[in-house]
């Protein structure tokens, strides 16, 4: 498990890690998860677990 605040992660973390974030980069551009999501399944990180509260209150349906 990882723990980041950080949008390049994918270079600071091994396969199948378990990344975890509290979104606060995302909050005003949900956009840029897409490309966190596909920059994550790229080297094969085994999920995402954002903190939907104090940043982002809810993740957009299309992310």
């Amino acid at each position: 498990m990882d723990i980041t605040e950080n949008n390049d992660i994918k270079h600071f973390t091994s396969n199948n890690s378990f990344i975890l974030t509290t979104g606060v980069l995302f909050q005003d551009n949900q956009d840029n998860l897409k490309k966190l999501i596909k920059d994550l399944n790229d080297i094969n990180t085994a999920g995402l677990g954002i903190k939907v509260s104090r940043f982002l209150h809810e993740i957009n349906q299309d992310v």
